[in-house]
């Protein structure tokens, strides 16, 4: 069976719920992302959530204040959609089809955010 693990992009960038919000946009800039998975910590990465820039930019609005005056706690999304390491390449891509998801997050049995399965297009 061809595992998850195989195909994720392993390590990929990440931040915790006191990074910045400028810091985020500059990342997701720098990676060419329009997310970033959100983690407890750099060192332990407990997988939290992941911050958007669509989610920043709503906020905002909703808010009437600079992005810069949001925090990354009140933009993120709890819980998203994961899939374990050690699920199968099949089960993921089922999983990503009927979510309408281009990314999905990849977790070890533990809750320790370690990749990101990707769809190319």
């Amino acid at each position: 069976m061809d595992l998850v693990s195989e195909i994720m992009k392993a390590n990929p960038v990440c931040c915790t719920p006191f990074t910045r919000i400028e810091e985020i946009e500059r990342l997701m800039k720098e990676q060419n992302s329009k997310e970033i998975p959100i983690v407890n910590s750099l060192y332990e990465k407990k997988f939290l959530g992941l911050i958007t820039e669509e989610e920043i930019t709503k906020k905002a609005n909703e808010e009437g204040v600079k992005h810069s005056e949001l925090n990354t706690e009140q933009c993120m999304t709890l819980n998203p959609l994961t899939i374990y390491a050690e699920s199968s390449i099949d089960e993921c891509f089922r999983l990503m089809d009927s979510s309408h998801l281009d990314r999905i997050p990849v977790i070890d049995a533990g809750g320790h955010f370690c990749g990101i399965v990707e769809r190319r297009h």
